[in-house]
């Protein structure tokens, strides 16, 4: 039991240093005068700070200032979801439990979008 407690811990501790680490905005795009930043949502919600990553990004990228000119969620890739369902009936036969298939089979997949969210700005003293 407490080799079980020790093995938590250690993985609780691990997970953490690990989510502290980790920056989760990246950059598209970087250029002398413009750039955009991805992350995965805009949200400031704890334990995640995407939101404050993607303004320490364009802050570095324009340490005297910048101007956030679009923000809008791309659409960067899709995912798929299968499964089946087969129909049967269970009985027990002298040697144990056996499902008995009948021929229905179902299988059901579903697509949806894998979204990120952007942020295209410009450095402070640009042009529009």
């Amino acid at each position: 039991m407490k080799c079980g407690r020790i093995v938590m811990a250690a993985l609780v501790m691990a997970t953490g240093i690990g989510l502290a680490g980790c920056s989760s905005a990246r950059y598209v795009l970087r250029e002398p005068g413009r750039g955009i930043v991805a992350i995965p949502a805009n949200t400031n919600a704890w334990p995640w700070k995407h939101r404050d990553d993607a303004e320490k990004l364009m802050q570095q990228h324009f340490p005297a200032g910048f101007h956030i000119d679009r923000e809008a969620e791309a659409v960067v890739g899709k995912t798929t979801t299968s499964g089946e369902d087969t129909d049967g009936q269970k009985v027990l036969l002298a040697g144990g439990l056996v499902t008995l298939d009948n021929g229905q089979r179902r299988s059901i997949s579903t697509t949806t979008d894998v979204t990120e969210y952007r942020i295209e700005y410009r450095r402070a003293d640009e042009d529009q």
